[in-house]
């Protein structure tokens, strides 16, 4: 059950940096501010991925 919860959380946090990324590169695309706030969206979200999986790991 366990093993089973580890898939799941990393295909969840796979799921998530892949939303990020896309979100950072259709942000770059157009000038304005509301792609700039999509971008640090895409930012934040991955900082956060990186907190947690630091988080995890110490």
């Amino acid at each position: 059950m366990e093993n089973m919860q580890k898939w799941i959380v990393r295909i969840i946090a796979t799921v998530v940096f892949g939303f990020c990324i896309a979100l950072i590169v259709t942000g770059q695309k157009t000038v304005g501010f509301p792609y700039l706030v999509r971008m640090l969206i895409g930012l934040f979200g991955l900082l956060l991925l990186l907190y947690f999986y630091n988080k995890k790991n110490q």
